[in-house]
């Protein structure tokens, strides 16, 4: 593979993995493409970026599920280079959410073991209150270790690599897959208001852009028509959310059970009206005492919304008939769509790398089935992510560079392996591997000639595969402790809420989905028939010709974390 001139995209920990692989295999000619004026990625906080602390006023696009649309290239862009760019006045530019996503408490909920990268490891900058919560010293980390952990393997030496206020607006083969990309890069000039436009060819992309970025909103009868009608800041995705003070007294709705949502209710249970209302479709078991709070009054899902008759406020009617009014502040704890809008275009010309917000004709989700010289890191949304995208740039740099024992498989065992998962896996499912973490890593290191070799190359251990399940269920533990002891403590002090703590209990026991061990097992066998039918990188597929694919709804109930034994 005939790899020289690398375009990582994104200075966040995928981009630093692949960084700082790259850079272990020989590559020099490489270039890092940042939009922010910093590294870190989705931990680099409001204050790092200068932005007003009260962001939380934005509603987010509703029933949108691309939202970070592509924008029109200026045709003198094509002919233009960094050093004699297309010069013209910042226009108003398409929506890029590039605000940050968290808050000044935000905490790591993964423990420093898989938090963190082999080759360097995690500051041990404790938090003050880490006994007090859990009763041990050394469990999470502060959002703000990670984005300067992150942000470590951007300075010195390789400071050199980063063009930073630099987008990367398309990026796409003119002659085809295994050819070269051309990139249309933006770099804002907020001195003078300007943007500077150019093209780059490039060997190799890396796009490690990030997921986090753009809200996703599941569809609300009412919730377009009342977004439109409400004051700002009446609706608020947890993208925007910064602190519990706008929730003082106010009436609070919270929809959607994800990990965010138990951050939430911890928070703003100091200052908001109690209780406080929260509406599930489905919960997963692991963080389920998150939930299980005496001052939450759970609810299914939402039928509908419609203003309020005071006209600042939102009813509710939920599944069961139930109705709660004048809610002040509706959360919307609903996640985020993948978005690669500079590789839109180009990708939709073979069926587009998105669909159903997964990622789509992606192998191992890591390579493009059409060209492996595009790589998408860093979108597992288990506790793994850290050590997936270490495994992701250091078989990806050995693929590129050569590396004994590495190559890629022919695009019909590709195919094949994302049809046979479609069979067993929903779309919400598709990015979750456990309990079988070790099969999808040695899986993408065997791109690049295995997980052994490619550790000792990179001279870390190679036996710790099988702690990672033992460490990541260690991890939910701990936060179950503490919710299991605020809920405790908040009873002892408050009987009354017994009833309702019990209500609660009963209506997310119903919403419960637990895990299938069935499509775990399946997801085990699939990946030991793949190690078979592709003998190595060069191997001839052992598969049969047709592919099958099998579509599922992306309604169908799914198992989003795992119990904790």
């Amino acid at each position: 593979m005939n790899v020289k001139r690398i375009a990582i995209i994104g200075a966040g920990p995928a981009g630093a993995a692949g960084l700082d692989s790259f850079l272990s295999h020989g590559f020099t000619d490489i270039r890092v493409f940042e939009r922010r004026p910093l590294p870190g990625g989705t931990w680099v906080g409001d204050t790092e970026l200068g932005f007003a602390s009260n962001t939380g006023n934005t509603v987010p696009p509703i029933d949108d599920e691309v939202g970070d649309v592509p924008v029109e290239i200026p045709p003198e862009a094509a002919s233009a280079t960094e050093e004699s760019p297309y010069v013209r006045k910042a226009t108003i530019k398409a929506r890029r959410f590039d605000e940050p996503t968290l808050y000044s408490q935000l905490e790591t909920n993964i423990l420093p073991e898989l938090m963190s990268f082999k080759r360097r490891s995690m500051p041990k900058n404790l938090l003050s209150n880490s006994v007090s919560k859990y009763e041990n010293e050394d469990v999470f980390r502060s959002y703000k270790t990670i984005q300067e952990y992150v942000g470590e393997f951007f300075t010195g030496e390789n400071e050199k690599y980063v063009s930073y206020n630099t987008s990367v607006e398309q990026a796409e083969q003119p002659d085809g897959p295994g050819t070269k990309w051309v990139l249309t890069l933006k770099r804002q000039n907020g001195q003078n208001n300007n943007e500077e436009w150019w093209t780059e060819e490039f060997d190799g992309v890396y796009a490690a852009s990030g997921r986090y970025n753009v809200p996703r909103v599941s569809h609300i009868n009412g919730l377009d028509e009342v977004a439109k009608a409400v004051p700002q800041g009446v609706i608020e995705h947890t993208k925007w959310f910064r602190g519990a003070e706008s929730y003082k007294g106010k009436k609070v709705l919270i929809v959607g059970a994800s990990v965010s949502t138990t951050d939430i209710i911890q928070l703003v249970k100091e200052t908001a009206q109690l209780p406080l209302y929260l509406s599930v479709r489905h919960v997963a078991p692991a963080y389920r005492a998150g939930f299980e709070q005496p001052f939450v009054d759970g609810r299914g899902s939402i039928t509908s919304v419609s203003l309020n008759e005071s006209g600042k406020s939102i009813d509710v009617i939920f599944e069961d008939g139930s109705t709660v009014t004048n809610i002040e502040k509706l959360v919307l704890a609903t996640g985020y769509n993948f978005s690669y809008p500079y590789l839109e275009k180009y990708t939709q010309k073979f069926g587009g790398i998105v669909r159903n917000n997964v990622l789509h004709n992606v192998f191992l989700t890591t390579w493009w089935s059409e060209d492996p010289t595009l790589v998408l890191p860093g979108v597992f949304t288990e506790g793994i992510n850290f050590r997936c995208m270490e495994t992701q740039a250091m078989a990806t740099a050995a693929l590129w560079s050569g590396f004994p024992g590495s190559g890629f498989p022919s695009k019909e065992i590709c195919v094949q392996w994302e049809a046979d998962r479609r069979k067993f896996k929903t779309p919400a499912q598709w990015h979750f591997w456990f309990p079988h973490f070790d099969n999808i890593i040695e899986a993408i290191a065997k791109v690049g000639g295995g997980y052994k070799a490619l550790c000792e190359f990179a001279g870390i251990t190679s036996s710790d595969l099988k702690t990672f399940v033992p460490v990541y269920e260690k991890g939910i533990a701990f936060k179950c402790l503490f919710f299991t002891k605020v809920a405790n403590e908040y009873m002892l002090k408050h009987p009354k809420t017994l009833q309702q703590y019990n209500q609660t209990v009963a209506l997310l026991k119903t919403k419960t989905v637990e895990p299938d061990p069935t499509a775990a097992e399946a997801d085990h066998e699939l990946f030991k028939r793949l190690f078979v039918n592709w003998s190595g990188g060069r191997g001839e597929p052992k598969i049969p010709s047709k592919i099958q694919t099998t579509e599922l709804s992306e309604k169908t109930p799914v198992v989003t974390e795992v119990a904790v034994k």
